[in-house]
């Protein structure tokens, strides 16, 4: 346990951040309301509303978040849940695509994705999405299984990231309208940020603390919205006003689906790659010649170690996966956008 925390046992989240999030979801509905113009109603578009899309969506990728998030507290297909929620995905996501593809009003446009800066703008955050909730998850764990932390203790580690974005955001905003901004580096810059934290968390050691993390997060904090937020103005840039609904359930899918898939890959790669480096690691050790020497409790330790080694190697390994995410936008990034204005003058001259 790091020094200076007390040794209780810490509530699961503080109590008196309710009001606050209630107050902040009660007032943004009224500012959107009162700051968005307000279009006439048109109640005819009811008639012609995508029911079976809206069915086939919620079974469809209901189905599959659920699967992706619990799959592998479930164990996997050794559940008959996992199972039937596998074959409900499987039938009603194909079902899906093919009535948004030739419904009239659909719920998602899947024909945008034929536009390469749109295209580029949801595998951009989707992967990004990914990354990020890598970045958060792979350094709680971390602490938490090594080191003892509480959860509200470890979560310390992450505030950078969340502070960050006050400050980012209005100075991304402010530095991608200007003409000569290219967009495009603003968005390299943020992955060569968060390539270079990726590579340095992968240098992870037992001895970490959350000391270690702190320099690496505040790099994730400033790479993240540098990437995010110029691939969304690309991508959204190459669509008209009157796209607008469908460009927002064409980029909110993507973003859902990135949190259920970054859970489970982070369940394979604890419960897979963890005992792959545990097999390896015993197997070596057990070879040497003073391990049959050991007294009982040696052999506790011994195994107790190699438990934590492996767990390191595999939060290492993680880090290298998010760094060859990273890399694989940066190639994305070179080979699909084009230079693009920023809105108010591509609105202009639209």
């Amino acid at each position: 346990m790091p020094a200076g925390f007390k040794s209780e046992r810490w509530p699961a989240s503080p109590r008196n951040t309710w009001p606050a999030s209630i107050g902040i979801r009660t007032l943004a509905p009224v500012l959107e309301w009162y700051g968005l113009p307000q279009d006439r109603p048109d109640y005819r578009r009811f008639a012609r509303f995508d029911c079976r899309g809206m069915l086939l969506l919620t079974i469809g990728f209901g189905s599959l978040t659920t699967l992706l998030q619990q799959g592998d507290r479930l164990d996997c297909f050794a559940s008959p849940t996992i199972v039937l929620l596998g074959l409900a995905s499987v039938i009603a996501v194909p079902l899906l695509l093919v009535n948004e593809w030739f419904h009239e009003l659909p719920l998602l446009m899947l024909q945008m994705f034929g536009r390469r800066h749109f295209l580029d703008g949801t595998i951009a955050l989707f992967t990004a999405m990914l990354i990020g909730l890598w970045a958060s998850k792979l350094p709680l764990t971390f602490l938490v299984e090594l080191h003892g932390y509480q959860p509200l203790q470890a979560f310390g580690v992450i505030i950078p990231i969340t502070l960050a974005q006050f400050v980012m955001l209005p100075l991304l905003a402010t530095v991608l309208d200007n003409p000569r901004i290219d967009a495009r580096l603003i968005s390299f810059l943020g992955l060569a940020c968060i390539l270079l934290a990726c590579v340095g968390c992968a240098g992870i050691t037992p001895a970490w603390n959350r000391e270690q993390f702190y320099v690496w997060q505040l790099l994730q904090a400033v790479g993240q919205p540098m990437v995010v937020i110029p691939r969304l103005m690309i991508a959204t840039n190459s669509v008209v006003p009157q796209e607008g609904p469908y460009v927002s359930a064409m980029v909110n899918t993507p973003r859902v689906l990135a949190e259920a898939t970054g859970i489970w890959l982070l369940g394979l790669l604890g419960r897979w790659w963890g005992g792959l480096h545990r097999v390896r690691l015993a197997d070596t050790l057990g070879q040497n010649w003073f391990v049959p020497q050991m007294s009982d409790g040696q052999r506790t330790a011994f195994a107790h170690d190699i438990a934590v080694q492996a767990k390191v190697l595999t939060f290492a390994d993680g880090f290298r996966i998010m760094a060859a995410l990273t890399v694989a936008l940066m190639v994305l990034l070179v080979l699909l956008p084009e230079r693009m204005s920023p809105p108010r003058l591509h609105l202009a001259s639209a």
